[in-house]
């Protein structure tokens, strides 16, 4: 995986990327986001164009953001679970004319995408609890036009380890002819579940980590703060990578101030095959000091040799006194 462009400076910490769709021009429109703005930007072979921003108040924190045609138009809509304080307060962005405009808001699931369930992309959520964020099953989506139904009910116990650990790291896909759950659990390890819920594999390595959190709860006392909730990247799985999945996700090596700091050691991007029974990595990136925190194909169609590959990067953390400095970058795989 060599580099293939990046962005200009984004003065912000960007903490996911996700592709959002194609025009007739061959232009890609992907959505990265920091805690309180989404940015939107548009990729031309191995340029990158700043579009839009859309920003919340700073008592808002976006959690993650997801695309898919909820609608059936053949135009994908922006999805964005984004936490009020302690209350979700998930929306979705629809493609008006040339730009993106909320159609609904106030929506109380976490929001999660899973790429291939059962033959299509299906959206899910998990309500939020009352002393934790996550509650009860996962359950698929519908858009009825003004909000979503739920459907059916995903028959993994969400009582037990790993899920336990909410819904934020789900994906899925088809293994052979069966399709399973592939989370990225609260130690950053993945885990490929069965139909119960339970660990069928568990990674040797670390992924998907995110140098972001939030707080829920009552304040313990002797800490001085509400429970902290980790956040963590899903594996983005490739279009069409038939009965072995082809994934997509950054691998996290912890540093001695990771667990204090919520920040990763070291980041590189991998591409990960399902070979015999785990994954193995086909591809990578070299290790930098930048923090890699999230990616997605470029291509919706399908991922080959030539493939190009967008990912949010923080170069530098902010402070008080110093600004906050993220870009996005591609990646082509030779």
């Amino acid at each position: 995986m060599k580099d293939a462009g990046q962005s200009d400076k984004i003065i912000d910490e960007l903490f996911g990327v996700s592709t959002v769709d194609s025009d007739a021009q061959g232009n890609t429109l992907v959505a990265a986001y920091g805690r309180t703005t989404l940015y939107l930007y548009r990729v031309k072979g191995t340029e990158i164009f700043p579009f839009t921003r859309i920003s919340k108040p700073l008592d808002h924190h976006i959690l993650s953001v997801y695309a898919l045609d909820i609608d059936g138009d053949g135009s994908r809509e922006i999805l964005v679970t984004d936490l009020v304080n302690e209350t979700v307060e998930s929306f979705v962005l629809k493609k008006k004319g040339d730009m993106y405009q909320e159609v609904a808001g106030g929506i109380h699931y976490y929001l999660a995408v899973l790429p291939d369930w059962k033959g299509k992309p299906v959206l899910v959520g998990q309500y939020q609890g009352i002393d934790t964020p996550f509650r009860g099953r996962i359950v698929a989506l519908r858009w009825d036009g003004k909000g979503f139904v739920e459907g059916e009910k995903l028959p993994q116990d969400t009582d037990i380890l790993p899920l336990s650990s909410g819904l934020p790291g789900l994906s899925s896909a088809r293994f052979g002819k069966e399709w399973h759950l592939i989370y990225t659990d609260v130690d950053s390890y993945l885990r490929v579940l069965d139909a119960k819920g339970k660990s069928q594999y568990q990674s040797s390595g670390t992924y998907g980590a995110i140098p972001d959190l939030f707080e829920w709860g009552p304040i313990i006392q002797i800490d001085g703060h509400r429970k902290w909730f980790h956040l963590r990247s899903a594996v983005r799985v490739a279009a069409g990578s038939g009965d072995d999945p082809l994934v997509l996700i950054p691998e996290v090596k912890q540093g001695v101030l990771s667990t204090v700091l919520n920040a990763p050691g070291t980041t590189r991007l991998v591409l990960l095959r399902w070979d015999g029974g785990e994954f193995r990595e086909k591809a990578g990136t070299p290790t930098t000091g930048r923090t890699l925190t999230g990616a997605d194909f470029l291509s919706l169609d399908g991922f080959g040799k030539g493939g190009k590959i967008v990912a949010s990067a923080i170069e530098k953390s902010g402070s008080a006194i110093s600004d906050k400095i993220s870009r996005l970058v591609l990646f082509q795989v030779d």
